[in-house]
């Protein structure tokens, strides 16, 4: 009887034990399931702060709920270009510590504005770029679209809002928009700089601002989800001209595998850019205008010269002024002949092009001819456009698109037509062949716009995002577009629909 309190209490502790032990195993049994149920978090998931080869920086979020993007604004891709480094090729960027906020746009390179035209802040320190990805992991490996900007080789920058909106990212691709040097700060030669060159050689820095700009994508941008085994540089008007250079230059050798070139092709024609000894002639009257030529140390004197002193002197000077300095210079180096020369001996670097033009612009057919019979003389293909779309109301006066129209469908900006209007009669007959008739500018200020606009703006997305992709803009269910061949050339009239005709001058009529 004395024992059966005992026997009592090692039956509780054997049931105590029992039940820890039945409660061990449920535990680790779910603990198992939660594993096998639950999604293992992704380890190269794009989150802030991102690391880049100079350190970490964080952005923001555009568009709409769900279908948001990450932007990065204000990149450094090179050491400001001020002091000694003025008219040098642009230098390593200065590594920082901490995260780096890229939430606004840096500032631009110095221009001289136009009548009415209010210009954002500027500054030599203005070697930046911007980035739009719509990736959630680094190893989507997205296509990449590198955008040079318009305005010559003497205006614009890649800070414009329409430049970095989420539509083309969110087709698929990351966008990355570079401003560089400008003018007479990008692009002025002298013998003294091309003395004091490793090289030999001088000007061209806008040039070099661009390549820097695409080793910084090769080295950079897989931490943004994008591929840099597919980039696609593409540009318009002065942004083609740049377009063109990297094809031809040496220095941008396997930095992208496709190109576009829109209402920029003028490069292709002999004898389009200056050789290195006019060029330096040039600088050399700068330095005159500066007030400097006679100094015992010219090139001290002109680095200390402001970037305002240095526009003032041009702007007095027609033959000095940014659009006259601004120009590609032939100097062995950079640009080791002219781009026709280049191309037609098949020395341009391998890539896919797409190449056009707006309906107004019938002094582009030969240029834009050249450019597509000499790509596809390589490994790569050729694909020819031209744009022929207005918006209702325009289109019912008889006006046909001008010369940087084709942006605004390009970058679906269409709300961007109204204040192109004030534009209009500047840029409808700036690229018209000699004899032509002039073109009809609307008196509407209203576009009339309606959903076609959107469905023009939205194709030309698609094919170029899909170029950017494969190399091949045609797009099941929406248009077979034949590569040039110049036994039987075609092209894509760019309207609604969309038409391939042949390609001859009366595709501009």
């Amino acid at each position: 009887m004395i024992r059966k309190p005992r026997l009592r209490l090692k039956v509780a502790a054997l049931f105590f034990v029992s039940a820890m032990i039945l409660t061990i195993v449920a535990a680790y049994a779910n603990e198992k399931k939660a594993e096998e149920t639950t999604p293992v978090k992704e380890t190269n998931a794009i989150v802030d702060p991102i690391k880049t080869d100079s350190g970490l920086i964080s952005g923001m979020v555009l568009g709409d709920a769900g279908k948001g993007v990450r932007a990065y604004r204000g990149i450094p891709y090179a050491a400001p270009p001020v002091g000694v480094l003025r008219w040098k090729p642009p230098q390593p960027v200065q590594p920082w510590t901490g995260v780096r906020e890229c939430t606004a746009f840096s500032a631009v390179s110095p221009q001289t504005a136009r009548p009415g035209q209010i210009l954002p802040k500027m500054s030599e320190d203005c070697l930046y770029l911007n980035v739009v990805t719509p990736a959630k992991k680094t190893s989507d490996r997205l296509p990449v679209m590198v955008w040079f900007h318009g305005g010559g080789l003497a205006e614009d920058s890649g800070n414009r809002e329409r430049f970095n909106r989420e539509y083309l990212a969110q087709k698929g691709v990351v966008t990355v928009a570079v401003t560089h040097r400008l003018g007479a700060l990008g692009y002025m030669a002298h013998p003294l700089l091309s003395r004091e060159s490793e090289h030999g050689v001088s000007g061209n820095y806008g040039t070099l601002d661009l390549i820097a700009a695409l080793k910084w994508v090769q080295k950079n941008i897989a931490a943004f989800g994008g591929d840099p085994d597919r980039v696609t540089i593409f540009g318009e008007s002065g942004g083609g001209v740049k377009t063109t250079a990297m094809m031809a230059s040496p220095l941008a050798k396997g930095l992208f595998q496709r190109a576009i070139i829109q209402s920029g092709s003028y490069q292709f024609l002999p004898d389009a850019s200056r050789p290195l000894k006019n060029a330096e002639t040039l600088g050399e009257k700068m330095a005159v205008a500066l007030g400097v030529d006679k100094d015992a140390d010219v090139l001290a004197s002109m680095r200390m010269k402001s970037w305002n002193e240095i526009l003032e002197a041009g702007n007095k000077d027609t033959e000095l002024d940014g659009m006259s300095l601004a120009d590609l210079t032939v100097d062995g180096w950079v640009l080791p002949d002219q781009v026709y020369n280049i191309f037609q001996s098949g020395k341009q670097n391998d890539a896919s092009l797409i190449i056009g033009a707006s309906k107004s612009e019938n002094a582009m057919f030969k240029d834009i001819s050249i450019g597509a019979s000499s790509t596809n003389k390589g490994n790569s293909k050729a694909y020819v456009y031209v744009f022929n779309h207005m918006p209702s109301n325009w289109k019912k006066e008889g006006a046909i698109p001008p010369h940087g129209m084709f942006m605004i469908y390009a970058f679906r900006d269409i709300d961007g037509l109204k204040p192109f209007f004030s534009d209009m009669a500047f840029l409808m007959n700036g690229f018209r062949t000699p004899g032509s008739p002039d073109l009809i500018v609307p008196k509407n200020s209203d576009p009339g716009i309606t959903d076609t606009d959107y469905k023009v703006s939205d194709a030309i997305m698609t094919m170029w995002t899909k170029f950017a992709a494969t190399g091949n803009p045609s797009i099941e269910d929406l248009v077979s577009w034949p590569a040039y061949d110049s036994r039987n050339p075609q092209c894509l009239e760019i309207k609604e629909p969309l038409e391939v005709k042949p390609w001859n001058e009366s595709a501009f009529k």
